[in-house]
């Protein structure tokens, strides 16, 4: 028969059927590594998955557990004293080591549970082997081992208590690093550096030494996982030959068994080093569970949908920021109106912007929009503000990202229509549909910062923006260049600028002076008197801080030019 032949041919080529023999065997083996390989690619390939997605869904249960319980940011500003940098920095310590403890709840996963599981697999079958081969020794095997296993337990509870204190030794070593190094000044004064110095030494080495105790441990359990395996055989191998199991062992049998006992010593200290790795994950995420809140339920009850597009009236009635030392506000903004915001620094502009927008509370007073009130309305879509703060935040990503923010560009052509109607043409044509990341893959300047954000707005469609010093990092050309854009916002949308410069206040329908409490001023007065100083506003129509009372300040944009020639004349 053709296939005997063939058998017959292959068994003389290779030597005869020993050589076919071994030519199965061989291929068998080269099955078995392919196999091998397929499979190890496939787990590390679904461990690095698994670790990731754990990751990632962490990081979004911290983001939000952050923001529920500690809010959204307060101002930032110098004239507010050190308290807000204090706070400030006390948040990047904060962020800096949740990062650091989601790392390592990444790392428990990939090297800790997922590798315990894998140990405990290549176990299992082991054990399974152990028992059908012979159960007297097997047992043996398996009380030798009972000793080992109680101690590797309690081990676990001091790792995971080394875990914890070295963590807490290494932010403490940071802190202390950072202020010695924010308030080297007063330190020096006091003749106080050279002990602090020494302190952080202390501290630095408490970590290190609490950190190699803790590998050391590591060790010492994964060595001892092969001690112990290696004097458990020796034990039922002389329990065995000394009868001590019985009739029904004999030293045939041993031999076998001694060689698939051996094969468990690689399991048993993966699976002791992994425990190590997820008693610290488990003591990072504990200390990942004291840094922030149960996370807060999103409120999906709004939406800027369902706000107006068109302005309507915008009205303030006695209200004062929180962080600032105005006198409360009355007004009535009329929709589509041009309201410039002035006052001399630290008085509560941005303040009063970001106690509109609900960032941060108002000290008193009421809002209302559209003769609603939103007092209670959380920041976002239930408000009708869009908001162009004065350090402009830009994402790692392409410019429709950062147009669009967090929603999907309508198209290309949408994108370059909203940056060509706030004045950004240029940057419309150089990185509309291009694909690069702005600050990774393109520089971008303050100037064009603050394009982008703008065209953010206004892609929001919120009938309200809100602008505070829009302007500042601009060039005289670059400033004009922007309020020409804002200028052909007006009517379309309510307007509202804080600003010092007279330039751009000379753009508005309506202009806001705050000044200290207590402090008010009439329709009537002259435009330099009204300014006291501080600005040569020349479109200056109604100064609007005042106690709350029956009187309110009108923000009507029809005849504009026509009160400021007359209060300039």
């Amino acid at each position: 028969m053709p296939h005997v032949a063939r058998r017959a041919l292959l068994s003389s080529a290779l030597g005869g059927a020993e050589g076919a023999s071994m030519v199965r065997i061989a291929a068998i083996g080269l099955a078995c590594a392919i196999v091998k390989g397929v499979g190890t690619t496939a787990s590390s390939w679904a461990e690095a998955a698994l670790a990731g997605e754990v990751g990632a869904r962490l990081r979004m249960q911290v983001l939000d557990g952050w923001l529920g319980l500690h809010g959204l940011r307060g101002t930032r500003h110098d004239d507010h004293g050190s308290r807000a940098a204090h706070a400030e920095v006390d948040e990047k310590r904060a962020l800096a080591s949740m990062t650091a403890h989601v790392h390592e709840v990444e790392r428990g996963v990939a090297h800790g549970a997922l590798v315990e599981a894998r140990a405990a697999l290549a176990l299992a079958p082991l054990v399974v082997v152990l028992f059908a081969w012979s159960p007297d020794l097997a047992g043996g095997g398996v009380l030798a081992l009972a000793g080992f296993a109680l101690t590797a337990l309690l081990a676990r509870g001091r790792l995971k208590r080394a875990g914890r204190a070295s963590a807490r030794h290494a932010e403490s070593t940071v802190a202390l690093a950072d202020e010695i190094v924010r308030h080297a000044d007063v330190f020096t004064v006091y003749d106080a550096v050279p002990g602090l110095r020494a302190h952080l030494v202390r501290l630095g080495t408490a970590a290190v030494d609490i950190g190699a105790r803790a590998r050391a441990l590591t060790a010492v359990l994964a060595s001892t996982s092969e001690v112990a395996g290696a004097l458990a055989l020796l034990l039922v191998l002389v329990a065995a030959t000394r009868g001590w199991l019985g009739a029904g062992v004999s030293l045939a049998s041993v031999a076998p068994f001694a060689v698939a006992f051996f094969m468990a010593y690689k399991p048993l200290r993966e699976l002791t080093e992994a425990r190590a790795t997820r008693a610290r994950a488990e003591a990072a995420l504990e200390a990942l569970g004291g840094l922030v809140g149960e996370p807060q339920p999103a409120d999906v009850g709004n939406s800027r949908a369902a706000s107006a597009r068109e302005p309507r009236v915008l009205r303030l009635s006695g209200v004062r920021a929180r962080h600032g030392r105005h006198a409360p506000l009355t007004v009535d903004v009329a929709p589509g109106a041009f309201v410039a915001v002035v006052g001399p620094t630290g008085v509560g502009k941005s303040s009063l912007l970001r106690g509109l927008l609900g960032v941060d509370a108002l000290a008193e007073g009421h809002v209302s929009y559209d003769g609603a009130s939103i007092d209670g309305a959380p920041a976002g879509s239930a408000r009708p503000f869009a908001w162009v703060p004065q350090d402009a935040p830009l994402l790692a990503a392409t410019i429709e990202d950062n147009v669009w923010l967090g929603r999907e560009a309508p198209s290309a052509a949408a994108t370059r229509e909203v940056l060509e109607r706030v004045g950004a043409g240029r940057l419309a044509r150089e990185l509309v549909g291009t694909g690069l990341r702005l600050t990774v893959d393109r520089a971008v300047s303050g100037g064009e910062r603050q394009w982008i954000c703008m065209a953010r707005a206004v892609a929001s469609g919120a009938p309200v923006i809100l602008m505070d010093e829009p302007s500042a990092s601009l060039d005289v050309d670059a400033e004009a260049a922007l309020l020409e854009a804002i200028e052909r916002l007006r009517g379309e949308r309510t307007l509202v600028l804080v600003t010092h410069r007279p330039g751009a206040a000379m753009h508005a329908d309506v202009i806001v002076r705050l000044a200290a409490d207590g402090a008010s001023s009439a329709q009537g007065r002259d435009v330099e008197g009204r300014a006291e100083g501080d600005l040569d506003l020349a479109a200056l129509e109604h100064v609007a801080v005042e106690h709350p009372g029956p009187g309110r300040v009108e923000a009507e944009p029809h005849a504009r030019r026509e009160r400021v020639d007359a209060l300039t004349e």
